[in-house]
């Protein structure tokens, strides 16, 4: 397992699936904890959502707030799908790693290929887990400054800035930010990943059809190679009907989040586009 997938395993236990054989009781702590996670969300969606509204005059702040809004709600929505459907999702991994994982140790030169090709996700992966190690500012920033402030843009229907309300509520902040981060980083890379190892599946199938075609007309004989021939091709199409079935397993799986996903990143761009139209007008003028 790679290292970003090894810290998304760690990082996010909301969407994560539990090994076989665990005990009842696991079960059902990691169902309270999903629902506490998700009752945790939907507290952060609407001060971050009561934020916008309080700022609906002032353009400029409500479309401050309005970015990390949407990825919060995006997130929420991606994350929880996926929470609710462990157990599917738990079979996918299981099939790739067992059938459609390419060893380093089978086939060196495509799995260092594999890894060349996710070099820019891996990069992508640093540059998350720096935003979140920025989040550690805050804190410092606050006991510099005397304040007590939020990591993200919010408004409370109380008194956040209390002692006894504003530590479980930073630490609630960081708890979101770690889930968000982990979800961003880790499914992208659970993603490219099972690509590239069914891409390479695919021309692993192409080369051993080469080489079983190759090898017959050099040693068999000629009578024969018909017969052998037909039994090669039809071993290979097995392979590859199984390498389809997964294509459509992975198609099940990821199709309403990355629905999601560009969905709500249309939507970002949006927000983000005329933010950067208002804030240019208005220092012009």
């Amino acid at each position: 397992m790679s290292w970003p997938l090894a810290l998304y395993r760690r990082l996010n236990h909301i969407v994560w699936p539990l090994e076989d054989g665990v005990s009842r009781r696991v079960v059902l702590l990691e169902r309270f904890v999903i629902f506490v996670g998700f009752l945790v969300f939907c507290l952060h969606n609407e001060v971050d959502m009561h934020y916008c509204l309080a700022n609906r005059k002032d353009i400029n702040k409500m479309l401050t707030g309005m970015p990390t809004y949407l990825v919060l709600l995006e997130l929420q929505i991606r994350g929880f799908q996926l929470a609710v459907r462990k157990d599917a999702f738990k079979r996918l991994l299981q099939k790739y790693y067992a059938d459609i994982y390419v060893t380093e140790e089978a086939e060196p030169v495509v799995f260092a290929r594999i890894q060349r090709q996710m070099l820019a996700t891996r990069l992508n992966s640093v540059v998350y887990l720096m935003a979140l190690l920025n989040f550690l500012i805050v804190p410092v920033q606050n006991i510099i400054h005397h304040r007590r402030e939020m990591l993200y843009k919010q408004v409370y229907l109380f008194d956040n800035t209390k002692l006894y309300f504003y530590i479980p509520l930073i630490c609630a902040n960081y708890w979101v930010g770690i889930i968000i981060t982990s979800m961003l980083f880790g499914e992208l890379n659970v993603l490219g990943e099972l690509m590239m190892h069914l891409n390479a599946r695919y021309k692993l199938l192409a080369r051993d059809l080469h080489r079983v075609a190759q090898h017959l007309l050099e040693s068999a004989h000629p009578a024969e190679i018909s017969a052998k021939y037909r039994r090669a091709v039809v071993h290979i199409l097995r392979r590859n009907t199984a390498l389809n079935q997964f294509g459509e397993q992975m198609e099940l799986e990821f199709s309403f989040r990355i629905f999601i996903l560009f969905a709500f990143s249309a939507a970002l761009l949006c927000a983000m586009g005329y933010k950067a139209y208002t804030v240019y007008f208005s220092e012009k003028h």
